[in-house]
């Protein structure tokens, strides 16, 4: 890299489930940054004996599989082993009923096909470098569709507000269902300084089957339901679905 030149890095998460792995290194946290633009080695196939593929997929074949392809990681087999299925079967609890078989196929696929290793790929200066997490070969049209399907309901919360000229708002998404408990304050039509003062209203996506929680105050008055969860000043600006 020259004298004074500055590195910048893009990380990318494979498949869907393989983010589990991700949780306990960071997608590509094990590899260095190659010299001169060279790739990291990839697809790797654990042997046949190593490969758990079953009609019941399960968390726990998935991850066994993932770990028999031998990538480089920075924590121990064993405790990178109970991460990924303690995180893979969180993300199950959260799956909605009519996922499940959607669930079952990405699974299947996950815990049978050939593993791409994490790696980082570098321009020629070195200056971007992209960190690909782990990938299963083969696998994008099960992810997809389990992600279609449920992924607003393992989806990581979001938090965000703003405040613009016409008022602010506070806003976190809540997987796929609303907290059992929102925070209080004045409702709609009330005077407000700014959203703190405005109680939460719980809101769904109209394109997924996402959930948010937001409070806003817009021209000295708080929002309320409903149409706190299409003004202009909430979802539009904010993009939570």
């Amino acid at each position: 890299m020259a004298a004074g030149a500055r590195m910048s890095s893009v990380r990318r998460c494979g498949f869907w489930l393989a983010c589990a792995l991700a949780a306990a290194t960071g997608c590509g946290a094990s590899l260095a940054p190659p010299d001169g633009g060279s790739d990291a080695p990839f697809d790797r196939v654990p042997p046949a004996d190593a490969l758990l593929c079953t009609a019941n997929p399960s968390c726990a074949a998935y991850c066994s599989h993932v770990l028999a392809a031998g990538c480089a990681w920075n924590v121990s087999p064993a405790q990178l082993l109970a991460q990924c299925v303690q995180d893979c079967e969180s993300q199950h609890t959260l799956i909605p009923v009519d996922c499940l078989s959607t669930w079952a196929t990405a699974m299947a696929c996950a815990s049978c096909g050939a593993v791409q290793c994490p790696r980082q790929t570098c321009v020629q200066d070195g200056s971007v470098c992209i960190a690909e997490g782990l990938q299963v070969s083969g696998c994008d049209d099960s992810a997809n569709a389990l992600k279609a399907c449920a992924g607003a309901c393992t989806a990581s919360s979001l938090v965000e507000g703003a405040s613009l000229p016409e008022g602010s708002f506070e806003t976190k998404t809540t997987g796929c269902v609303c907290p059992a408990a929102l925070r209080p304050g004045r409702a709609a039509g009330e005077a407000c300084q700014s959203s703190s003062d405005c109680a939460e209203v719980c809101c769904g996506c109209s394109n997924s089957r996402g959930r948010f929680v937001i409070r806003a105050c817009k021209a000295g008055r708080c929002l309320g339901d409903p149409g706190i969860c299409t003004d202009s000043i909430g979802t539009a600006q904010f993009g939570a679905c």
